[in-house]
């Protein structure tokens, strides 16, 4: 029996009433088919009781039954108001019209005559309880709107704004008491005038306030808007307007709620502020003309500082590129004694700490900034002063004073600090005993003392400079680890910037240690400096394997071809020796200009581009030889003697393949080679591992990386944080090694500047 029909959705069951069992069976068979649930029930009373206990959805009620007919049934249901609603189907033998009438005066809905077609019982079964639950869907909205206005008449009524409704058709439904006491009218009156609202509105607003008006009834959208009126006293009003629209819960529009709210007390104070706000802005007027002659004085201090600072590296680091080049160089010679070994590293060490000098004093911006950052790390302590013992020794020599090292038998060897920031104040302040003492000489002493038992794996590390100067007097001690503060004495051999012993109190402070001084007139003085180390073993330092020398190009390769580019004849010297030596077919130029038109006419494999000349710079060289045939081929490493990073990215976009600041070392040089070249070399000796490149990253490595690794790294760099830093490069190392060894160098270093910037720029691109 398949019969199509439409079931409402989500209905409760059907009640079956008849005394024949086949009618029963009949019924239930039909509607369980079709999806219904079904109570039968074999006579009156016991429908009663099972409506009673549990009201079905619609009953099919037979009218002819033993005992209680169907009729006294529905009476019986229809004077119950539990049960009164329920929809009732008569279905009878009888097609009597008197028994249909009787049926519906009962308040049946329906009636179906037996024998019974089922297709006609399940369409009037549909048809009825779609009916039902549409009604009760509508009594049940009903009773919600009713609710819902009663809530609304109960905050309106009591509510400090002006509240009124709005019909649909316009008309006003509902006004607040509260627009008595803001405008002196009643809601009588505004309910019995709906223009009240325009007429009071003050003549200057009414135009603007009748066209806002019209716009509300044709549009079915938020309004808002500030308007005055004139009260019943004649009192002027300023009335901030907001209506919104009202829907039911089936999206239909029931009309509009508006808020009237008093707003003239914030009305002027807004005119207030407003004059305060003029009469500042004349007095900013007036500072700003003297705030901007400031303003680009300071901003042309400012152009020249970085100017002079950019000049200075430059000039600074091309002379000591050949000398640190030259002496390590000819430290190499096999001829050379061990006297001119030891005097070439001497030469070396002085060389290498005054570029480390060069590099703090131009990064003094960033201690005044605080973002220098330590590097602990496990070291030899007695080697380090040992080694500042040789160089100093000599300076101390050269001046006719005695110099002694004392380190005391009880001291650690091995300990964990940031060793090059304790070797630069050291330096700094050995610099200046020699400096101020003519005769006699200068004591380096250092001991180490144990701290409180809590902290057993640290030591106090004690370390004095004394001199047999000329002493300082007490009103120049207070001043003297102040920025740019100079000793006034006569028998100074030199005078310095002032600035050595404000870096060394600085680095002291940073490495939690403490920095001061004693002096006696006419004895000499003492600087002590105490700083807090860890303990460690020869196992936490890291055997470093020296460097082999080339000895030369291995056999079974091309002949190289390198074209160096520099305008400084003792850096093109440097390079052309170092490379000449061990083979390499070398030719020069001494400008951007002469380089293009030898590598026009002799295609090296491989360029060294100075980024700094005369006549044409590297940048616009670099560019000019990339657009020339075999330009694409060729790789030009960036020589720049730079003390800013962040010209980095712009020699990378002009078109070399990596940048080697000045001073070089041969290490970095063959490193080189072998990486952009894939050079075969012999060391002396034996063969050597040639040292890892480490290369800094740039935006456009940054950009091949996943999003998600470069925004953990960005945010990681902006706490500073160090150990989240670190495993979030050993991720990127995992996926480009490159990027990683160039992201841990920085991080090592601890610019997080310029993690910041690479990451910023990557994600900008």
């Amino acid at each position: 029996m398949n019969i199509e029909y439409s079931q409402p959705a989500s209905v409760g069951e059907i009640m079956v009433v008849d005394d024949a069992a086949e009618n029963l069976k009949f019924l239930k068979d039909v509607l369980t088919e079709a999806g219904y649930q079904v109570r039968l029930a074999s006579d009156g009373e016991l429908a009663l009781r099972s409506v009673q206990a549990k009201p079905p959805a619609l009953i099919l009620l037979d009218i002819r039954m033993p005992g209680m007919d169907g009729f006294e049934v529905c009476r019986r249901l229809k004077a119950n108001e539990a049960t009164r609603a329920i929809p009732i189907i008569f279905a009878s033998a009888l097609a009597d019209t008197a028994e249909k009438i009787k049926g519906f005066e009962l308040g049946a809905v329906d009636y179906v005559t037996k024998p019974l077609n089922a297709q006609e019982v399940l369409m009037r079964v549909a048809t009825h309880l779609s009916l039902f639950i549409a009604q009760q869907r509508l009594e049940a909205k009903n009773r919600r709107l009713r609710e819902a206005e009663i809530r609304y008449r109960m905050v309106a009524d009591y509510a400090y704004d002006w509240e009124y409704w709005v019909a649909p058709d316009g008309s006003l439904i509902y006004v607040s008491p509260s627009c008595e006491r803001i405008s002196g009218y009643s809601a009588g009156q505004f309910l019995k005038d709906p223009q009240l609202l325009v007429n009071i509105t003050h003549p200057e607003d009414r135009a603007s306030v009748t066209e806002y008006l019209r716009e509300q009834s044709l549009a079915e959208k938020t309004h808002q808007q500030d308007f005055r009126i004139i009260t019943r006293d004649g009192e002027e009003r300023w009335i901030a307007h907001s209506c919104q629209p009202i829907y039911d819960d089936d999206g239909n529009y029931r009309g509009r709620r508006a808020s009237n709210r008093d707003i003239t007390e914030r009305k002027k104070a807004e005119a207030e502020l407003e004059q305060y706000h003029h009469h500042l802005e004349k007095l900013v007027e007036e500072r700003t003309a003297a705030l901007v002659i400031a303003k680009e004085a300071a901003e042309a201090a400012n152009i020249a500082k970085s100017t002079f600072i950019s000049t200075m590296s430059h000039e600074l680091r091309t002379p000591l590129n050949a000398i640190l080049g030259f002496s390590e160089l000819m430290s190499h010679d096999e001829t050379a004694t061990g006297a001119q070994k030891e005097t070439l590293a001497i030469i070396n060490r002085s060389g290498a700490h005054l570029l480390s000098m060069i590099n703090n004093v131009l990064d003094i911006s960033k201690i005044e900034a605080g973002r220098l950052e330590l590097d602990s790390k496990p070291f030899d302590l007695i080697k380090l002063l040992q080694d500042i013992g040789e160089m100093i020794g000599a300076r101390a020599a050269s001046k006719r004073l005695s110099f002694k090292l004392e380190i005391a038998s009880d001291s650690q060897q091995y300990i964990k600090a940031d060793s090059g920031k304790l070797r630069q104040v050291l330096i700094n302040l050995l610099d200046n005993a020699i400096k101020f003492t003519q005769q006699g000489g200068v004591i380096l002493r250092a001991h180490s003392e144990p701290l409180p038992t809590e902290k057993t794996m640290m030591l106090m590390l004690i370390i004095d400079v004394i001199d047999s100067g000329s002493g300082i007097r007490q009103d120049q001690q207070e001043a003297l680890f102040k920025p740019f503060a100079q000793l006034v004495q006569d028998d100074a051999d030199v005078k310095g910037t002032g600035l050595g012993l404000t870096i060394s109190k600085l680095l002291v402070e940073l490495m939690a240690g403490h920095i001061s001084v004693t002096s006696i007139l006419g004895v000499g003085s003492t600087f002590k400096v105490e700083l807090p180390v860890s303990m460690a073993t020869i196992d936490d330092i890291g055997v470093n394997e020296e460097w082999r020398p080339v000895k030369s190009i291995a056999p079974g390769q091309p002949q190289w071809r390198l074209l160096i580019v520099d305008d400084n004849s003792d850096n093109r010297l440097l390079l052309v020796t170092m490379l000449t030596e061990i083979g390499f077919e070398v030719r020069e130029a001494e400008n951007g200009q002469e380089a293009i038109s030898a590598f026009e006419q002799w295609q090296p494999h491989l360029i060294w581009m100075d980024m700094r000349m005369p006549v044409m710079d590297g940048y616009e060289a670099t560019r000019k030889i990339r657009q020339l045939a075999g330009g694409d081929a060729v790789k030009i490493i960036a020589l720049t003697a730079s003390a800013f990073s962040e010209q980095f990215d712009s020699i990378i976009n002009a078109g070399c393949d990596a940048v080697l600041h000045k001073p070089f070392h041969a290490p970095d040089i063959f490193a080189i080679l072998v990486k952009y070249l894939d050079v075969k070399f012999i060391y002396q000796d034996k063969p050597a591992p040639v040292p890892s490149l480490i290369l800094e990253p740039t935006v456009e490595m940054l950009n091949q990386l996943p999003l998600v690794l470069r925004q953990q790294l960005h945010e990681a760099a902006l706490n500073l944080d160090i150990e989240e830093t670190d495993t979030i490069i050993a991720k990127i190392s995992a996926l480009a090694p490159d990027v990683g060894n160039g992201l841990q160098e920085l991080a090592g270093r601890y610019q997080f500047d310029r993690i910041i910037y690479l990451t910023e720029a990557a994600d900008e691109q």
